[in-house]
């Protein structure tokens, strides 16, 4: 139910974009950065990669070519690759989910 809760809160803010509440990004972020917060991040980082999926579907369905779907995929591979690295060395993930948070916004504007 926690992970629910939580999963809900991220699909509003995502469904925001391009507008962001810093407010509850940083909640969120929070969240996800404490110890017991990792089944929170696991959950944000579903529900961010789900999100990028539906964009590149969207974009293909559209016709929109690789230049246009490129930044999309551009993200998604350094989200995975920033995600590994942050797990790995245990590094403080809030830097991590709201630069991420302000990618993903910068890719719903250009939509």
């Amino acid at each position: 139910a926690r992970e629910a809760a939580f999963g809900r809160r991220v699909d509003a803010l995502l469904d925001a974009l391009p507008r962001i509440d810093w407010r509850e990004a940083h909640s969120i972020a929070d969240k996800v950065n404490l110890r017991a917060g990792e089944a929170e991040y696991e959950t944000l980082k579903a529900r961010l990669e789900a999100w990028l999926g539906a964009q590149v579907r969207a974009g293909a369905v559209a016709g929109a070519g690789p230049a246009r779907l490129a930044p999309v995929a551009e993200l998604w591979n350094r989200m995975r690759t920033t995600a590994r690295e942050a797990e790995a060395l245990n590094l403080d993930k809030k830097p991590l989910v709201l630069s991420l948070l302000a990618d993903l916004s910068t890719i719903a504007r250009a939509r």
